[in-house]
């Protein structure tokens, strides 16, 4: 059921109420179509059909693109720590610091409580580059 379908059995002021969905949704499908566009333009070398844009449209979304695709040596990218993380880094090694303990990053990985822990390589990783940068 499209937007088209849903208006035809919407009274006016139910129309009101709606209208601004309406153009989110609409404002939403004409930037995957140009982004559609842009990579089938890129990837074939010439515009695009009609049918090749509408088989485009309907594969699904990729997610994280950037962080799987392969660097110059082949390795995969390393994901950048989120800097919302580095407040949570930061009071830890307040704590430890006033403690006398040295802040490392297996100092601080211990002091993670389990809901603020996301993966052991990736927490790792995000420690020791806050460490580096707060250093």
């Amino acid at each position: 059921m499209g937007w088209f379908d849903i208006l035809k059995e919407l009274t006016r002021d139910e129309y009101g109420a709606v209208r601004p969905y309406i153009r989110d949704e609409l404002e939403e499908y004409k930037t995957r179509k140009e982004r559609a566009k842009g990579r089938l333009r890129k990837r074939l070398g010439r515009k695009p059909t009609k049918e090749e844009l509408r088989e485009e449209l309907s594969r699904p979304t990729r997610l994280n693109y950037h962080s799987i695709r392969p660097g110059p040596m082949g390795e995969k990218r390393k994901l950048k720590p989120k800097p919302e993380r580095f407040a949570l880094f930061e009071n830890i090694k307040l704590y430890l610091e006033s403690q006398n303990i040295t802040p490392t990053v297996m100092n601080i990985l211990e002091e993670l409580s389990d809901s603020d822990k996301t993966n052991r390589e990736k927490d790792i990783n995000d420690i020791g580059e806050y460490l580096r940068k707060h250093r």
